[in-house]
């Protein structure tokens, strides 16, 4: 009877494990870096036939080197400022390192963000680089996410000030929800980061799954970033910095629309392109290859641009990106190569928790 009952017990326990198997499945990293290929693959797919190969071919043709190149210095030089800010939010959490190397790591970051299979992998990269230069694990973190964070905010100050200064000329309700949407998203995003009884909450709510070692962490990740509100002389200075940051990545699109011919008040890209970012975003493609078309197209059809046009400039702001990000490439090529096997062994790259 006994082994009956042993016999039962372990088919419930293999039955069990199955369907935790099971539940397991999708969350598995291939499976769902083959699920985003996928996603990403069917919506390029969809809005090249939408926007007409020959069309994209033929509006190609229209395409002007000097603006392109003017998209790109700006694209860099906005990566220069970026470091800047990101190096003032670490100094924020008493990380203090030669300029220099922190613009090295930032670049570096941006080099693996366009090449691994999620739009944060290049984060990981800069957490690990602050790591093992200063040891500070959760100040790294705090920093890193709180340059994301503060990129948000000062997208959502330029959708909010584009969407009030276009209300007499777009008469778009989505457009318009989309910006001030954004908006209400990040404020309140801002209130738990800064709320010690949200946040509390927010444990509570966690503590039912266990995961003890992850709370311990997440708490002291959190309380290096509650530190930066005893510093609001530093929280001004990082968001203007970072509307600065935001203001000349709006213009790359800009120049790359005008490298191709597209004429448009430049207010819209202002009240598109932050959007389109958050979209970029979301966990549910490569690297936003997709995501980022269909989008552009959507949102500047409102004013005219059609969608081979739309589809041609998102396109080109990307490879702008691609070949800016190479400078990181070569700089973390030029490491030693013991240093170079260590980044790529940092565990969870190219799979971090996202944020938004």
């Amino acid at each position: 009877m006994r082994g009956q009952d042993q016999g039962t017990a372990r088919m419930a326990a293999d039955s069990g494990g199955r369907k935790t198997g099971r539940g397991r499945f999708w969350r598995r990293p291939a499976v769902s870096r083959a699920l985003k290929i996928g996603i990403s693959g069917l919506l390029f797919a969809f809005i090249l036939w939408k926007a007409d190969l020959a069309q994209v071919v033929h509006q190609f043709g229209k395409f002007k080197l000097e603006h392109a190149l003017w998209g790109t210095a700006l694209f860099a030089l906005s990566n220069i400022v970026g470091a800047y800010q990101w190096d003032l939010l670490l100094k924020g959490q008493g990380i203090r390192l030669p300029l220099r190397k922190v613009m090295s790591f930032y670049f570096v970051g941006l080099y693996f963000s366009n090449f691994l299979p999620a739009n944060l992998g290049g984060d990981v990269i800069r957490v690990y680089d602050v790591h093992r230069s200063a040891g500070n694990t959760e100040g790294a973190v705090a920093a890193t996410f709180f340059d994301r964070l503060f990129g948000l905010v000062a997208l959502a100050i330029l959708a909010v000030l584009a969407a009030l200064s276009s209300l007499s000329v777009l008469q778009n309700e989505v457009v318009m929800a989309s910006g001030l949407g954004l908006a209400a998203v990040l404020a309140i995003v801002l209130c738990v980061t800064f709320n010690r009884s949200l946040a509390r909450q927010a444990d509570r709510a966690l503590r039912p799954l266990g995961l003890k070692s992850i709370r311990t962490r997440l708490k002291a990740i959190y309380e290096s970033a509650y530190a930066y509100r005893s510093q609001p002389k530093l929280l001004w200075a990082v968001t203007g910095i970072a509307i600065v940051v935001q203001i000349l990545r709006v213009l790359v699109h800009y120049e790359v629309a005008v490298a191709l011919g597209i004429d448009i008040p430049m207010r819209y890209y202002f009240l598109f392109i932050p959007v389109i970012a958050i979209l970029i975003a979301l966990p549910v493609s490569i690297n936003g290859i997709g995501v980022r078309e269909n989008a552009g197209v959507f949102f500047f059809r409102q004013v005219g641009v059609t969608a081979p046009e739309a589809f041609s400039m998102g396109f080109l702001a990307y490879v702008v990106g691609v070949v800016v990000s190479l400078v990181g490439g070569v700089l973390f090529l030029v490491r030693g190569r013991v240093e170079r096997e260590k980044v790529m062994e940092v565990k969870g790259l190219g799979e971090p928790s996202r944020q938004m």
